[in-house]
């Protein structure tokens, strides 16, 4: 367990168009502290969590970035808002006896359809995503600038003798994989070789597809020095994949990461967790499902409960026991 007054939350978002950085900002902690609110957490313990909260923003080291407009960050902030209203009246927990079908078919979903939909838009959006993160990976200079805003917040935290707890949405996994990796198996950076953090949390991550594996940093190292390709600094991870997300459509990380790190002594197996076919209550402009929002992931009550147990944090609420 570790406490919020000495622990440094790290937030890294995905791809695509964002808002400005301060609003974006503003975005994922409103979304993190709904629960929060909800289940009745001290008012000044979130107070706090907006001083502990740090934000990556590498979208613009991208080429030709470009931001939301002020009209479409408004648009995105009200989305956020009515998610956060509909969740205080709809329990969104999908617990491992919840029948999956009267789940969603009661919010107007069809899981059938949403399957159909995922297995028709997969290999498209994989291939969006692909082409966008293209730099990252052709292009030494902007992914070395993408990582480097990680470093920073992670080199300050650790100078501050901070506790970290890493949150990373989508591609944002892939860069703190291989942040966390040159760290720990880089001698460039063996100032930092013994920091670990203590939680790293991925929701809507591509980690799970076998192409992006193999464009790991260490992914060379992987058949033959596997010692040297799964992460020795970090003590608890919590894997998130959404229903119909289709850039977590291999949604679960047992045999890929979990497992081979627990074999190789780095990570103890109570302290692994995957959940997936969870529901994303975030809505697109046009009223339709939006599975892959980190917003939706923000929400999620067994995030809240596994942040409130490793930060010690009271809840009059009680919260989940699964």
């Amino acid at each position: 367990m570790v406490d919020l007054a000495s622990t440094r939350i790290i937030a890294i978002h995905g791809v695509g168009r964002k808002c400005a950085p301060n609003q974006e900002r503003q975005l994922w902690l409103d979304a993190l502290s709904a629960q929060w609110h909800h289940r009745g957490v001290d008012p000044d313990l979130i107070q706090q969590l907006d001083r502990r909260f740090d934000f990556v923003y590498w979208a613009d080291c991208m080429p030709n970035h470009l931001y939301f407009s002020q009209d479409q960050s408004l648009a995105k902030h009200a989305r956020c808002a009515q998610m956060i209203e509909r969740i205080q009246h709809d329990d969104i927990h999908v617990g491992i006896h919840t029948i999956l079908e009267d789940f969603f078919t009661k919010r107007g979903l069809d899981v059938a359809n949403i399957m159909t939909s995922l297995l028709q838009l997969k290999d498209n959006v994989i291939e969006s995503v692909f082409a966008e993160i293209s730099a990252y990976f052709d292009h030494t200079w902007a992914a070395d600038r993408m990582r480097q805003t990680l470093r920073d917040a992670l080199e300050r935290a650790w100078a501050a003798g901070e506790s970290v707890i890493l949150l990373a949405h989508s591609f944002g996994t892939v860069i703190s994989y291989d942040v966390l990796w040159e760290y720990a198996h880089r001698g460039l950076f063996a100032d930092n070789q013994s920091r670990s953090v203590h939680s790293f949390v991925t929701m809507g991550s591509p980690l799970g597809d076998s192409m992006m594996q193999s464009r790991l940093l260490g992914a060379s190292y992987r058949e033959h020095e596997p010692e040297r390709f799964y992460l020795p600094n970090v003590k608890h991870w919590l894997n998130m994949a959404c229903l119909g997300d289709p850039v977590s459509h291999d949604s679960t990380f047992h045999d890929d990461f979990f497992q081979p790190t627990i074999h190789q002594g780095f990570l103890k197996s109570e302290n692994v967790r995957d959940y997936h076919r969870l529901y994303n209550p975030m809505q697109t402009s046009d009223d339709q499902s939006d599975p892959h929002s980190v917003l939706g992931y923000l929400v999620q009550p067994k995030l809240f409960k596994w942040l409130t147990q490793w930060l010690s944090i009271p809840t009059p609420v009680p919260t989940l026991s699964e």
